[in-house]
């Protein structure tokens, strides 16, 4: 993993802009939020993040003809250390849903031996074949290298929600926290120039 800090946002903004031209504005609407306790900076897999959420959001508008897609960030901070939490990045869609049927082998591709037809119960080739190209299948496998999984809930007609969460240790900052360090970053850089321009006075 090739682990930075950044700001979270700067992922939607990045699907924004990468989808904001590709959708029929008449009929589809693309929302991205990040809620406001959400770390001003994280430590994690920037590039990965993206790859997962771009995946998803090019499944959901295949999916939804009209409506809504929506790009969402969640922080739930640790109540013991608000440097650490849980960030869970989700795409929802008013699309056409996911069946029983479809639900039952959406991620089983990454163990063959659990796809199963749903008639005889014989494993089933053509399912693993057909899953394990698609945009669901390859973010699963990178949700799983980044330590996490990508869960969903979805109802035929109505649309398809679909998550993955990451454990954040040692830096996360929320916005107020972010402007008290941006503060104190100021104030030292401040003192540095004054130290310095006193060290190069002249004394008589």
């Amino acid at each position: 993993p090739e682990m930075k800090e950044f700001n979270p946002r700067h992922i939607l903004s990045y699907l924004k802009l990468i989808f904001g031209s590709v959708i029929d504005k008449n009929s589809l609407k693309l929302l991205f939020y990040a809620h406001e306790n959400t770390p001003k900076v994280i430590y994690h897999d920037m590039e990965r993040i993206k790859q997962v959420l771009a995946n998803l959001m090019s499944n959901s508008i295949k999916y939804t003809k009209k409506g809504i897609i929506s790009a969402v960030i969640d922080w739930e901070q640790d109540k013991n250390d608000p440097n650490n939490g849980v960030i869970q990045f989700s795409v929802s869609d008013t699309g056409c849903g996911i069946s029983k049927q479809r639900r039952d082998n959406l991620f089983n591709f990454l163990d063959p031996d659990k796809v199963k037809d749903q008639k005889t119960g014989n494993k089933d080739a053509s399912i693993t074949t057909n899953l394990a190209g698609t945009g669901l299948g390859i973010s699963q496998n990178i949700a799983i290298a980044l330590d996490s999984r990508i869960e969903f809930t979805s109802s035929v007609g109505t649309g398809s929600k679909f998550w993955f969460k990451l454990k954040l240790n040692g830096l996360a900052h929320t916005h107020e926290e972010e402007l008290i360090l941006k503060k104190k970053r100021q104030n030292f850089q401040l003192t540095q120039k004054i130290k310095h321009i006193l060290s190069r006075t002249i004394h008589c």
